[in-house]
């Protein structure tokens, strides 16, 4: 009977394994594809913290210690995967088809020149369910798009009302695409866009009045400038200021907040649909019995007038 009883304990316990590990093949693919969606490509990894750059870079344990070391050992198609952390450095994605995945918490913290850069075409710089902070340098960019049709996602530079610009897409660059893009506070524009076939989705920015910024900035060389659902508040200069040149323009959904000057448009580049601005100027005047000559409206900027009776 003691012999019969330990064969069933052994097999019960052999199952209960082969569960266990059963569980765990399913999570591991959960998290490969959740987080990382599987690739053709090679996996890098960096650690801020315990990397180093003379490592591979080909798992976590053996991580790269900055950011630039990978892009350098990378190719086309790879993905390279940045833990939590502050990384001092400027970073220039120069190479084509790379993408590199943010955990959140991680930082990048300019050190020269702009924080991250990138040059290369079809790159996707991504934090999801999170975000990746730039901090620029004085008089900086957080933000620099040279190459063509590269995604970024969730990202969020403070200018601390000492930086220039949060986002500059290059005249250079064609068919990007910002998702939930952000910024603050920056000395001459939140985002200033050149490039053509450039998209902004739920993209914010929020500015301080006495920094005379703008919040989104259209320039002379831009055709087919689309903009989804955003927001700006706070640029004195105007939330959206549109130069003339620019062409076949489209916003939908987008809001000017409290703090904002007027929007700008002057050649009508700019379909704007369903627009909703924070100031509107009002007067109520009441006639006297004898004719009288009365200025209704001096305002500067485009206005809207309704309900005059």
């Amino acid at each position: 009977m003691g012999s019969t009883s330990h064969t069933q304990k052994d097999a019960r316990t052999l199952e209960e394994l082969e569960i266990i590990l059963s569980d765990l093949t399913d999570l591991y693919s959960y998290i490969i594809d959740e987080r990382i969606v599987q690739s053709v490509g090679t996996l890098y990894y960096v650690d801020g913290v315990g990397g180093d750059d003379t490592n591979d870079g080909l798992s976590p344990v053996n991580a790269k210690l900055t950011i630039g070391a990978a892009i350098l050992t990378c190719s086309a198609g790879d993905i390279i995967i940045i833990r939590a952390g502050t990384y001092n450095e400027d970073v220039d994605i120069n190479k084509n088809s790379v993408e590199l995945w943010f955990e959140i918490g991680a930082i990048i913290n300019a050190q020269v020149g702009t924080g991250l850069t990138v040059s290369g075409s079809y790159c996707k710089i991504i934090t999801q369910y999170g975000t990746l902070r730039v901090n620029p340098i004085a008089n900086g960019t957080g933000v620099l798009v040279t190459g063509d049709w590269n995604y970024l996602w969730n990202i969020r530079i403070p200018c601390a009302s000492s930086a220039d610009l949060g986002y500059d897409i290059d005249a250079t660059s064609s068919g990007s695409i910002l998702t939930n893009c952000r910024t603050a506070d920056p000395l001459i524009a939140a985002f200033k866009l050149q490039g053509d076939r450039t998209t902004l989705r739920d993209c914010i920015t929020g500015g301080t009045p006495a920094d005379t910024s703008i919040g989104f900035w259209i320039l002379a060389t831009v055709d087919k400038i689309r903009l989804m659902n955003c927001a700006s508040q706070g640029h004195s200069s105007g939330g959206f200021v549109v130069v003339a040149g620019a062409v076949n323009g489209e916003a939908v959904n987008c809001v000017s907040g409290g703090g904002d000057g007027p929007r700008r448009d002057p050649t009508h580049a700019v379909v704007w649909s369903n627009y909703t601005y924070d100031d509107l100027v009002a007067k109520e005047i009441t006639f006297a019995g004898a004719p009288t000559t009365y200025n209704l409206f001096e305002v500067a900027g485009t206005v809207r007038v309704s309900d005059i009776y």
